[in-house]
């Protein structure tokens, strides 16, 4: 969004971190130059601090967003977890990058437009994917499991 308000080329540097234990190790550096060439005069560029307030909003949006849906899975633990004692049920999973989050936001549908005829070609399709072979029950309990997004399943070729 920086790019917006540079009459120029936006050059980025970024480091690229590793994934799940090794996160804290760089793999890499990419360099990049971005530059929007908008149609008219340079004068009709967006002001760095419009920029800079919208992302800030959104941020807290976000962040709003997120605390009240921490509060209604407490507020359903609090209400709900007598009646599923004996079942192990996760409300929130640890992503790639350490961050916890709420497991609906690893709920993503598929646009799979005509290749998936029906909910049973869905299912064989799903159980081809390979899984990564269970934990024992000491390692389970000392490291806490992560879920991958979608881009990370694939390019790891298995599941969790």
């Amino acid at each position: 969004r920086h790019c917006l308000s540079a009459a120029g080329p936006h050059k980025l540097v970024i480091e690229l971190q590793g994934v799940g234990r090794r996160r804290q190790l760089s793999v890499g550096v990419l360099h990049g130059d971005i530059e929007l060439r908008p149609a008219g005069p340079v004068t009709g560029l967006v002001p760095e601090l419009g920029i800079s307030a919208q992302i800030h909003n959104e941020e807290q949006q976000r962040t709003e967003v997120m605390r009240q849906v921490f509060e209604s899975l407490d507020r359903w633990w609090a209400n709900y977890h007598e009646l599923y004692r004996t079942r192990h049920i996760r409300l929130f999973a640890q992503t790639e990058s350490s961050l916890f989050l709420p497991v609906t936001s690893f709920i993503t549908p598929l646009e799979a437009g005509r290749a998936l005829d029906s909910p049973s070609h869905a299912l064989r399709w799903v159980s081809l994917i390979g899984t990564e072979p269970a934990a024992s029950a000491s390692e389970s309990a000392a490291v806490e499991p992560r879920w991958h997004s979608l881009p990370a399943l694939w390019a790891k070729g298995r599941a969790t």
